[in-house]
């Protein structure tokens, strides 16, 4: 290599061949030798070669990081386990290459582990990507200052992924040019921060995922819609179903979905033996046992919540818990705000992800586990019952004012109907030991006790 300050020469190992260029020309050309050989701060993974949906958050995503305003574009992307959130930074990131030409950095913060990695830690990653030999200084405030310095004249896009909170990746914000790409399953609460919270699939969005790992003669179109549902149109578990049946031949889509019709059952058959990456149940496992390591009494709330059937309002979570409403609600807040319930905000009405309650019910533990949890789940089912043993009796009486009495009573019996049938269903079973009678509200032998005190 050599030149003058107007040229820049290139030559080959043979002595033969000589490339001359103009200096100024110098930067595109490294950036086209970056591309023919990738360096340690090219670090994105491949990129899905089937990814499907998502084409609004992409857009937004694309539209906010290749801005050129004066502050750095910070995204964070939030959901629970398995909603594909990584999945999104690294296909978005892999569209952005050409904006970021310095370099695409991922750094797993560790979130949901034992040991979530420190913010000193991700800087010194981060630092020894661009400059592998640099000697770094003892005080953390100094690698700060070295990790700002070293960012603020490139463009590099870095992803934070599986954070564990906003404290952890405040100080990693680079500075402009520079973007970074967060994810993790808890809200993040960061100045200047677009949030994108993601949801499952839509029905076309899954059954377009699955059509491209499944050929049209193993799989139709009822077939498809019935697998999604079976799937909770989660993106991992769909992987995880198409993988599975593109793997096993010998398996007939109506035999997969008959195993993953038993809801006790159905998280072990989504799941690639051998590959953790396709692994249904221990992707959503990590969400509760973060939980129960930081809020164990949380933690036991949460898989109460397992009793519902359907939605239900903050008035009924406080009755499974036995708590004040306004308990349930700060409970259920930091529930949604770890992902580990989804809310309705224009019914201002709360779910559990069908996957996450298998989970709730004790799809993740043995047997052991689940014979103590046997009991927390007998008197949150008395309590759920309880509950809407009331709320039947309230549309009984509004049922019997007549007129206008009738139509909200048959609408509350409509928003209702799932958990009050597993509330009778319940009653049913337990019949010889409970008091709890939907069919005669108020009468018989029990009339004189309250409703389900031999259970409490």
């Amino acid at each position: 290599v050599g030149g003058d300050a107007n040229r820049s020469t290139f030559v080959t190992g043979d002595n033969h061949v000589v490339i001359s260029f103009p200096a100024a020309e110098a930067a595109a050309i490294d950036r086209a030798f970056e591309r023919l050989f990738p360096s340690r701060h090219r670090q994105l993974p491949a990129d899905l070669a089937d990814f499907a949906g998502r084409e609004r958050e992409i857009a937004e995503l694309e539209a906010l990081l290749s801005g050129d305003g004066a502050a750095a574009a910070i995204t964070a992307i939030g959901g629970m386990g398995g909603i594909g959130k990584s999945a999104l930074a690294v296909h978005v990131a892999h569209r952005l290459i050409d904006r970021y030409p310095d370099g695409q950095l991922v750094v797993d913060m560790g979130g949901t582990s034992d040991a979530p990695l420190e913010p000193v830690a991700a800087m010194e990653r981060v630092i020894h990507s661009f400059e592998p030999g640099a000697r770094l200084p003892d005080e953390a405030d100094a690698v700060a200052a070295l990790y700002r310095s070293l960012l603020s004249d490139k463009r590099a896009l870095i992803i934070l992924d599986n954070a564990s909170d906003g404290a952890q990746v405040r100080p990693l914000m680079p500075p402009p040019p520079c973007a970074a790409i967060v994810t993790s399953r808890q809200a993040i609460a960061l100045a200047g921060v677009r949030s994108f919270n993601l949801d499952a699939l839509s029905e076309s969005e899954a059954h377009g995922l699955l059509g491209a790992i499944l050929s049209p003669d193993r799989v139709g179109e009822a077939e498809l819609a019935e697998l999604a549902g079976a799937c909770g149109r989660l993106p991992l578990a769909l992987r995880v179903a198409g993988a599975f049946l593109d793997l096993h031949p010998d398996w007939t889509v109506d035999e997969y979905l008959a195993a993953l019709a038993d809801q006790r059952a159905r998280l072990r058959r989504l799941r690639i033996e051998g590959d953790e990456a396709l692994d249904v149940l221990a992707s959503l496992g990590l969400s509760v046992a973060q939980l129960a390591r930081e809020q164990a009494d949380l933690a036991a709330r949460w898989r109460m919540l397992g009793v519902f059937a359907g939605d239900f309002e903050r008035g009924a979570a406080a009755a499974v818990w036995d708590v004040p409403s306004d308990q349930a609600r700060d409970g259920l807040s930091t529930l949604l705000g770890r992902s580990m319930v989804l809310f309705d905000r224009e019914a201002a009405r709360y779910r559990l992800h069908d996957l996450m309650r298998d989970v709730a019910r004790g799809a993740d533990l043995a047997e052991a586990d689940l014979a103590a949890l046997a009991p927390v789940e007998a008197r949150a089912a008395a309590r759920h019952a309880e509950h809407y043993l009331a709320v039947l009796g309230s549309a009984g009486e509004l049922y019997l004012q007549g007129d206008e009495g009738i139509t909200a009573a048959l609408a509350l019996f409509d928003l209702e109907r799932r958990n009050i049938e597993a509330g009778q269903a319940w009653a049913e079973r337990t019949a010889s030991q409970s008091c709890v009678r939907f069919s005669a509200i108020g009468s018989g032998p029990c009339a004189k006790r309250p409703v389900g005190s031999s259970l409490m």
